[in-house]
């Protein structure tokens, strides 16, 4: 249930029985000497360790849904999530100061508003198994939502991936973003998109984005 054990300052391990298929919102929220979770083979859903200790974790193909479970995780470093999710939602790894790398999905299609603000050490982002493969590789992402990047200043990528449609409004402020290559199904950018992205050098497109009104989206200039 919600906040079942919610602010146990001094829980290092939790183990999940395999009958259990759902855990509640915070349940173990702010549990900030937590270190290691022992999963059930048949959890789908998780919304539960905001604000905990956890620094390393990877989750088990049988969940499919975690809602911003690692929101507020300061210790957190890395993550390897599974290849069921395939959309990363609201809020998930919001001020997350100590994230380094996540391991994702071939199939992410969806990085939804805040994901990643302030995540400010997160530097790698790739294809679960795949040590040389990069968000690019992604080919199924479609749209990177508002402030999904904000902050991110270790993000020090040139980006093209191959099949995004939408980037919201200040997708990538304040990253450390080097270049940025559009892919010809684009059709929105966000007010602010790339604003004071220092490290900006390139940024190349075709699309009709480019051609849009200062009011319609954010003008390019590099």
């Amino acid at each position: 249930s919600a906040e079942a054990f919610i602010d146990l300052y001094n829980l290092e391990l939790v183990q999940f029985d395999n009958n259990l298929l759902k855990i509640g919102y915070q349940a173990f929220a702010n549990a900030h000497n937590l270190k290691k979770v022992v999963w059930g083979e048949n959890i789908k859903e998780i919304n539960c360790f905001q604000g905990s200790g956890l620094i390393d974790i990877t989750l088990p193909e049988s969940i499919e849904d975690i809602g911003s479970s690692f929101q507020g995780c300061k210790e957190l470093q890395n993550i390897v999530l599974n290849n069921n999710i395939t959309v990363l939602n609201e809020m998930l790894f919001y001020d997350d100061y100590s994230l380094k790398t996540l391991d994702v999905s071939p199939n992410l299609s969806v990085i939804e508003d805040n994901v990643f603000v302030n995540c400010k050490s997160l530097y790698k982002i790739k294809i679960i198994g795949d040590d040389n493969s990069s968000l690019d590789d992604c080919h199924s992402l479609a749209e990177i939502g508002s402030q999904a990047f904000y902050g991110t200043k270790a993000f020090t990528v040139n980006l093209a991936i191959p099949n995004l449609k939408i980037l919201g409004e200040q997708a990538f402020r304040l990253s450390g973003i080097t270049g940025w290559v559009s892919s010809n199904t684009l059709g929105y950018i966000g007010e602010l998109c790339f604003a004071y992205c220092n490290n900006m050098e390139t940024g190349t497109g075709e699309t009709e984005i480019f051609k849009k009104k200062e009011s319609d989206a954010m003008p390019m200039i590099f």
